[in-house]
């Protein structure tokens, strides 16, 4: 529940939430299920992968949603020069990313769900109308841990 080797207690009270609501449509717990903002049915997810080696500073993180041709991570030698910009090909939301900011050319470096513009307006819209949401919380503490940096 987080990242690897750790145990982000959002990110934990959002899966016994799950394990809730799949407790009380089985009527084995009386409530309400509680719904989240948004539910997304994503159907292709894509790796981002690096091109060059060097160290990673990101510009989006975890859960975000990303449009089309938006840089995710600016890639530095070394010494600090900038090697090259990672742009997503498509809009989505990023599902994961490296935690170490050292990379390899070709490694991994962040998981993007794939969706449609028109989708991803419509998750904007439910997440900006929800007055309360655990998700919030966990995208802000998983953020923590990265450097984030803008465009």
């Amino acid at each position: 529940a987080g990242e690897p080797f750790k145990i982000e207690p959002s990110v934990l009270s959002i899966g016994m939430q799950g394990i809730r609501n799949v407790l009380k449509s089985l009527e084995m717990l009386d409530g309400d299920i509680a719904r989240p903002p948004y539910q997304a049915t994503i159907r292709k997810t894509v790796w981002l992968r690096a091109k060059v080696g060097g160290i990673l500073k990101f510009h989006v993180s975890p859960g975000e949603f990303v449009e089309s041709g938006q840089p995710i991570a600016t890639n530095y030698s070394i010494l600090g020069e900038e090697q090259n910009i990672v742009v997503t090909a498509s809009p989505g939301i990023v599902l994961g990313m490296a935690t170490m900011p050292a990379v390899k050319p070709g490694e991994p470096i962040c998981h993007l769900a794939t969706v449609t513009e028109r989708q991803l307006e419509s998750y904007r819209r439910r997440m900006k109308a929800a007055k309360e949401d655990p998700h919030r919380t966990a995208h802000r503490h998983l953020a923590t841990s990265l450097d984030v940096v803008k465009a």
